[in-house]
C-alpha cells in the first residue's frame, strides 16, 4: 500500500514548476526640467488608445516613474506638472513583457 502511494506521488514530485507568462508590459522613465532636475510633482497618464482606458502614475522625489502592469496595445503617454507645459508621446506600442523606457523633459 505504501509503495503504491509513493509511486502515485512520484509524477507530482517530479513535475517541474512552470512560470506563467506575464501578459502585460511596463513603461518607466524620468521626468526632468530644462535644467536636468527631476520633476517630483509630475503625473504621468497612460491612455490606451484602442479602449480608452486611462492609468496614472506619480513621479517620485527624483523624477522617476513606473507604470503599473499595462495590457499590450497602443498608448498615448503624457507627463504634466504645475508650472510646466504638458509633454505628450502620441504613439507608443507596448507588447507582452515589454519594459519600455520613456523619458520626458518638461519646459516651463
Amino acid at each position: 500500500m505504501r509503495k503504491t502511494f509513493c509511486l502515485g506521488l512520484l509524477p507530482f514530485l517530479l513535475a517541474v514548476p512552470t512560470v506563467a507568462q506575464v501578459d502585460a508590459g511596463t513603461i518607466a522613465g524620468t521626468v526632468r526640467d530644462s535644467q536636468g532636475a527631476g520633476v517630483s510633482s509630475a503625473t504621468i497618464t497612460f491612455l490606451e488608445t484602442g479602449t480608452g482606458t486611462t492609468t496614472k502614475a506619480q513621479a517620485d522625489a527624483t523624477g522617476e516613474y513606473a507604470s503599473p502592469p499595462l495590457r499590450p496595445g497602443q498608448y498615448k503617454v503624457s507627463a504634466e506638472a504645475q508650472g510646466f507645459k504638458t509633454e505628450t508621446r502620441p504613439a507608443i506600442t507596448l507588447r507582452v513583457q515589454d519594459r519600455l523606457r520613456l523619458d520626458f523633459q518638461m519646459a516651463v
